[in-house]
């Protein structure tokens, strides 16, 4: 998010180990700090239970105060579909946790390896990374404190031990003791094997790196092991100097990651990464956009296909140069083997837009509208796919001053926008993924400066024809 100033926010959260009648089980353990990335060793368990401490807001939200809880468990009426002449989807709302303090990135993954997919989220000033285990139906979750004390932003699963399990990296913005004028941090937390027991956390950074907003993993180098892509925003010391931005790779040397290399360090405020292989030569390459630099590109990785490639040179490729983009995903919208890049953007009103890979993905990609006034642009997150059946890939984004959830669904003719919800304060995430086993791709959400001192992590389910 958009940083504009300071903001300074006193919260205390009682303990998850405490009863607190919030409608799921709370498997949250003390995890061991290891300063280190390899072996664990036995130091002293980070306290869960005690009161965030009274440093500043993550990124000048609005101010939290100790307002009440929500019912934790209800269901709400989001509404009927706008009458759009297709038949759409309804969602209906149900909370998953409203005890955290500003919900910032979230995925959906299977964390525990039972089919179903998982909730984790960063939450940063919960200060900490929680994730929520699926029954199956998408009802009952259990509450799982992966890490604590970082101010997380946002987070990305893999094996990145080598393990065959999967392990939660995050980014911590700043460090909550020195505020907005403080490096902030790349960190992972290990597995223990079974994910409600105590994750172990490992430092990749500690608080050096400046500005850390966005993290992807996957291999670049072609060894196997999942390597990182850190996108950092613009701060400032406390002199005044700027620091941050940019885009960056970490080599994971086995659990161990080396010193960050640049991919480009003129990036300007980089609020999305996606990984994926571009060009069709067997390796992935990187995808991002800078915010400030009005610019979505790809860097081509030069590894070739089938061989190992510790140093691999990266060469960037401009998709196109909009004002202002601030998400991107790939998805297959018209139905061609290539994925195109759906973005939004400040372009008017708030535009969304998907960029069609030309046949020499070097060049510039051709812009198809989506929508051209949707009401958002900055801080507006989307999810796409196929929302109501028909086979089409669809767009949800979440903007309009962050209070609207509104579906693009795609027909033969274009897109016909519906609003899901026109009046949810603090929306900043938005994605989405098959919580309920139905078949329906459902929407999952997560709010900052949601209520005084309360935000949600919500699904939104899916009931299309």
């Amino acid at each position: 998010m958009r940083i504009t100033g300071l903001i300074l926010l006193i919260l205390g959260l009682s303990c998850f180990g405490c009863s607190s009648g919030d409608g799921f089980a709370d498997a949250g353990a003390p995890q061991i700090r290891d300063g280190g990335a390899t072996a664990v060793d036995t130091g002293l368990p980070i306290d869960t239970g005690t009161a965030i401490d009274a440093g500043p807001g993550d990124d000048a939200g609005p101010g939290d105060d100790a307002g009440p809880g929500g019912d934790g468990g209800t269901e709400e009426d989001s509404g009927t579909p706008a009458d759009s002449g297709t038949p759409g989807a309804t969602f209906s709302e149900a909370r998953i946790d409203d005890t955290i303090v500003h919900g910032q990135g979230v995925e959906l993954v299977d964390l525990d390896g039972d089919t179903d997919l998982d909730v984790v989220v960063a939450l940063s000033l919960t200060d900490a990374v929680h994730a929520y285990i699926n029954p199956g139906d998408a009802s009952g979750w259990t509450r799982v404190v992966i890490g604590q004390q970082i101010v997380a932003m946002e987070v990305d699963v893999a094996d990145l031990d080598g393990d065959t399990d999967l392990d939660v990296v995050a980014v911590g913005l700043f460090d909550r003791a020195g505020g907005f004028t403080s490096a902030g941090e790349v960190t992972w937390f290990e597995n223990p094997g079974t994910v409600t027991g105590t994750w172990i956390r490992h430092e990749i950074t500690g608080l050096t790196f400046w500005g850390a907003r966005f993290v992807e993993a996957a291999d670049l180098t072609g060894d196997g092991r999942a390597d990182l892509v850190v996108g950092a925003n613009q701060m400032s010391d406390v002199n005044g100097n700027p620091q941050g931005n940019g885009l960056y790779w970490f080599r994971n040397t086995g659990g161990a990651f080396a010193s960050p290399q640049a991919l480009d360090p003129a990036l300007v405020n980089v609020y999305a990464v996606q990984l994926h292989d571009v060009d069709g030569d067997g390796v992935l390459d990187v995808m991002a956009l800078g915010s400030d630099s009005n610019e979505v590109a790809w860097w081509a990785n030069g590894r070739t296909d089938g061989q190992v490639d510790d140093n691999p040179t990266f060469t960037k490729h401009v998709i196109s140069s909009p004002p202002a983009p601030f998400d991107l995903r790939l998805a297959d919208m018209d139905g061609d083997p290539a994925l195109e890049a759906v973005v939004t953007m400040s372009r008017g009103s708030g535009a969304v837009v998907y960029y069609d890979p030309p046949a020499d993905v070097t060049a510039e990609w051709p812009e198809v509208v989506v929508s051209d006034s949707f009401g958002g642009g900055a801080n507006s997150r989307l999810y796409a796919g196929d929302l109501d059946g028909d086979g089409k890939a669809d767009v949800a984004v979440g903007a309009g001053a962050q209070t609207t959830i509104q579906i693009f669904f795609q027909g033969e003719g274009g897109f016909t926008g519906q609003v899901v919800r026109d009046d949810y304060t603090g929306l900043d995430w938005l994605t989405g993924g098959d919580l309920d086993g139905d078949g329906r791709a459902d929407l999952v959400t997560a709010t900052y400066g949601f209520a005084d001192g309360q935000d949600i992590v919500s699904w939104w389910k899916n009931s299309a024809p």
